[in-house]
């Protein structure tokens, strides 16, 4: 059962969200743990989807009922007693949307950095954190010293963001600014591209104990058969 912190950045309509939320299916389907969307913006990409009321029904749904959730925090300590909650039962994956809602380059969520450096100490099991940014020059220290998993680099205009990249990746700046929309280079430098950017992938059925929620597609609840969102890409 793996876990860790991943990176997505770039400009916004790049297909960074759609990654991470393809990346979340893909472990959903080798480990069955459930999915938390913090919808920090909140953001279009999930308008529609059902949120869950406060951090209480949250946790409820992850730990006692094995289902996926989606919200908002209300304020910043509403966001750190919610991650620190899931930090310390863990066994589950976290999508971080927009952590510039949390976090800039001198200052960050207390409890987002303990989570990042306590993803593997969960009570019931480690936690997989994929954090999206479109600012990757504004981000804090800690994500990039954190970073277990890979960093997935989309388009990034020449700049701050851009810079940053280079001087902390290593990256070609020309690749950087010259990547197709849904096409990206990882903290490797090896240049990937998805195949269809824009393609809603299907999630995988849970196993073990994780339960199918109950959930059905509707325009005002946009999920498919598992409860994680299908949106478009960002």
């Amino acid at each position: 059962m793996k876990g860790g912190v991943y990176i997505y950045v770039g400009k916004t309509q790049s297909g960074k969200t759609t990654k991470a939320l393809e990346d979340a299916r893909a472990d959903i389907r080798e480990d069955g743990r459930p999915l938390l969307i913090v919808d920090l913006g909140p953001a279009i990409n999930f308008r529609g989807t059902r949120h869950e009321p406060d951090r209480f029904a949250v946790l409820r749904k992850l730990y006692g009922e094995q289902r996926h959730a989606v919200y908002t925090p209300v304020d910043g300590d509403d966001f750190d007693a919610l991650l620190d909650g899931v930090s310390v039962v863990g066994n589950c994956h976290v999508i971080l949307d927009e952590v510039r809602w949390v976090a800039n380059y001198n200052r960050i969520s207390p409890a987002l950095t303990k989570a990042m450096r306590h993803w593997a100490h969960g009570k019931k099991g480690p936690v997989t954190y994929r954090c999206t940014s479109q600012r990757p020059g504004d981000l804090h220290r800690d994500f990039y010293a954190c970073l277990t998993g890979e960093l997935y680099a989309f388009r990034v205009d020449p700049g701050l963001d851009q810079d940053r990249l280079v001087k902390e990746c290593g990256f070609d700046p020309d690749a950087l600014g010259n990547l197709p929309r849904g096409g990206y280079v990882t903290f490797s430098g090896e240049w990937k591209e998805t195949v269809e950017p824009y393609e809603t992938v299907d999630v995988p059925e849970t196993k073990g104990e994780v339960e199918e929620p109950s959930i059905t597609p509707t325009p005002e609840n946009n999920t498919d058969s598992s409860g994680v969102p299908s949106v478009p890409p960002v």
